[in-house]
């Protein structure tokens, strides 16, 4: 499902430009997919997917696998002896275990792992990536008009990646940066649905996130021996609904509210002689206000029209406040002073169909506007360096 425009008034952060959601397959009888296809390069993909129900009790199994030799990126005229082609492989493995409750409810329980490594371009320079998830949830229904829905999730993730300076003939490179990010997220959330009467859908629900994360360097070049930049953030956000229809109207009015905190942030470079040089960031919070109205009148059978008002925003990740990097010549500061961006926006649309809804005509005019954009700015330049914040 696709939902497009500022949604932070039911998902909170990220929401600026629309959702996506993915729904997952729950397994009726047993069944399963395959699909593989193989392409230049040496590049292989394999997908599979199985699942099956047994009395209260269903699974599903999923994996998909990938592999590409892929290609020296840099021009014939320009390639040297370091030049290698930018390969990559990466698999993962999804397990669903779920129990209905009674007839009108369903606990599960979900896991996921994810590997991934990949050359970018040059013998030193390399990445991996390792995330292991979870999540577990309970969706019960109440008589004819009232749902729960509750989930709780996590993920540890590990990344590394290696950086180097490349001679100008392409023929020799120095490794300059060895890079780990570990990070963790845990968190979740509730909702509850209640149906009031026939014309009449209140939603309301909270939800709750940390994010912990981090950035090691073990640098081979410049005054620094090692660089770490890192903290954490806890987002808690409440949300509520209200979706009225009758006749010919719809009506959706909408609000959440986000506060969220950024603690423990720290930058801790070491030089090459000296002490160590820790920076310790204070801690900061931040409110954010996400309301939407819109409305949907429907002319006739074929025709209808839409329009929306909305407030949506961005908070800044641990990565834009924390983390100071190197690639090349470009050193790329971190700004613990970021502020949210926040953008307002407002549309309105049509919709037609005919033939038995075979032919769908639809067009939507929108104007958004964003303050506070987060944008990586160069605030020095020379011959050999480029320093940007």
């Amino acid at each position: 499902e696709v939902f497009r425009g500022g949604a932070s008034n039911l998902y909170g952060s990220d929401a600026m430009g629309g959702v996506v959601q993915f729904l997952l397959r729950e397994p009726q009888v047993a069944a399963f997919t395959l699909e593989t296809s193989y392409g230049n390069e040496r590049t292989p993909d394999l997908s599979f997917w199985t699942g099956s129900r047994k009395g209260p009790w269903d699974y599903s199994l999923a994996t998909e696998m990938f592999r590409t030799d892929g290609f020296i990126v840099v021009p014939d005229s320009a390639r040297g002896s370091v030049d290698t082609p930018a390969n990559s492989e990466d698999a993962t493995v999804y397990l669903t275990i779920g129990h209905k409750l009674g007839g009108k409810g369903r606990i599960f329980g979900r896991g996921n792992y994810y590997v991934e490594s990949r050359n970018n371009g040059t013998q030193v320079q390399v990445n991996d990536t390792r995330i292991a998830e979870g999540a577990g949830g309970i969706d019960k229904q109440f008589g004819g008009n009232d749902s729960l829905t509750v989930r709780i999730y996590g993920d540890v993730q590990g990344y590394n990646q290696t950086f180097s300076a490349v001679a100008s003939d392409r023929n020799s490179e120095t490794l300059t940066d060895l890079q780990h990010v570990p990070e963790q997220v845990l968190g979740g959330g509730a909702q509850w649905t209640h149906v009031l009467g026939k014309s009449q859908t209140l939603i309301g629900g909270m939800d709750l996130s940390e994010v912990i994360g981090s950035s090691d360097e073990l640098l081979f070049s410049g005054p620094n021996q090692s660089r770490t930049g890192g903290g954490r953030q806890r987002t808690l956000g409440w949300f509520g609904e209200d979706i009225f229809h009758r006749a010919k109207w719809t009506v959706i009015l909408a609000a959440r509210v986000d506060d969220w905190n950024n603690f423990n942030g720290r930058l801790i470079t070491v030089p090459v002689s000296g002490a160590p040089a820790p920076t310790y960031y204070s801690n900061r919070g931040e409110v954010a206000f996400s309301p939407r109205l819109s409305v949907l009148r429907s002319l006739n059978e074929h025709v209808l029209v839409t329009s929306s008002i909305y407030r949506a925003f961005r908070a800044p990740t641990l990565n834009e406040l924390y983390r100071t990097f190197r690639v090349g010549n470009v050193l790329t500061l971190n700004n613990p002073a970021l502020n949210a961006e926040r953008l307002t926006g407002a549309e309105a649309g049509g919709n037609i169909t005919g033939w038995n809804r075979k032919l769908e005509l639809r067009g939507t005019f929108f104007w958004s506007d964003i303050v506070n954009p987060i944008d990586n700015v160069t605030v020095s330049t020379t011959k050999q360096f480029i320093t940007r914040e």
